[in-house]
């Protein structure tokens, strides 16, 4: 038990090192969409992390005049890993991991959160469509 405690807490000291480093939205290692969704700084596609940071919560950031670097990354990854069709043998898949990041990207600018990171700019959205929500349920409920 003890030996299993230390080697998990190696695993997760490296990752910690790592993963600061390793700038990537997932994607299933050996996919055509490597290219578009890992970082420039990633010298290997073995390791991928999705992060907060490298998600876009506003459409302008997709397309148009003021989009970002980090809206069109996603909105590339995204696309190819929905039409790749890649599967590898470790069960792996871009549609898996294309379901994974649009969640991700839901979770962070609607609901605020995204593991132990709250995104403040999120809450006061969140807070409007709770409104929203609960109005219209009311008005349901009246017909």
């Amino acid at each position: 038990m003890t030996r299993h405690v230390s080697v998990l807490s190696f695993v997760a000291f490296v990752g910690f090192l790592v993963l600061p480093y390793v700038h990537a939205l997932e994607f299933t290692n050996g996919s055509p969409c490597e290219d578009l969704c890992k970082s420039p700084k990633s010298s290997t596609g073995d390791i991928s992390y999705t992060l907060s940071s490298e998600l876009s919560c506003l459409d302008p950031g997709y397309a148009g005049g003021n989009s970002t670097t980090i809206g069109r990354k996603f909105k590339s990854c995204v696309s190819c890993e929905f039409t790749s069709g890649m599967n590898n043998p470790t069960a792996e898949n871009d549609l898996y991991w294309f379901l994974f990041n649009i969640k991700s990207t839901v979770v962070w600018c609607v609901q605020g959160f995204f593991g132990a990171e709250q995104n403040k700019a999120a809450t006061l959205a969140n807070s409007r469509c709770n409104l929203l929500v609960l109005r219209s349920s009311r008005l349901c409920k009246t017909r």
